[in-house]
């Protein structure tokens, strides 16, 4: 909570990885997470690195090789496609817990693609003139989409 300065917030840090990492190996540990993207958990990537390390590529992948961001969409989509999606293998993902049992419900997805570059941040899925607005509040920086 950007506004409550007081209050403390625990991240999960799931994974870091190296420059000879492929895009499918990522993809292979990130998928087990996208059934809880469907009960409404955030899930994140974030690429760090400089100019030319590869970022976009990771994320965007060409047209030979598939990156993150379409691996995702087109998995989350299989998993809302009732005609794909088998209820057991989804219901013994690993670290369900019990209770966290999937059902077929409506979803509406919501996707962002920011860069941060030179301390201004990008809307990268709506290109914009300006760069988004980032707002200082006591040594947190929040970021506005609006």
């Amino acid at each position: 909570n950007g506004l409550n300065t007081t209050e403390m917030m625990n991240f999960k840090f799931d994974a870091c990885y190296g420059m000879e990492s492929k895009q499918q190996e990522i993809f292979n540990e990130l998928k087990s997470s996208l059934p809880y993207a469907l009960k409404g958990i955030n899930i994140t990537v974030f690429a760090y690195g400089m100019t030319g390390a590869g970022k976009t590529f990771t994320m965007q992948g060409n047209e030979n090789n598939e990156g993150i961001i379409p691996r995702v969409i087109k998995k989350l989509f299989k998993l809302t496609d009732s005609s794909e999606i088998n209820e057991r293998e989804l219901n013994a993902t690993k670290n369900l817990k019990k209770g966290d049992e999937f059902t077929r419900t409506e979803c509406q997805l919501k996707i962002s693609y920011l860069e941060i570059y030179n301390d201004k941040v990008y809307d990268l899925l709506e290109l914009k003139e300006n760069d988004l607005q980032i707002r200082e509040i006591v040594k947190k920086v929040n970021v506005s989409t609006s």
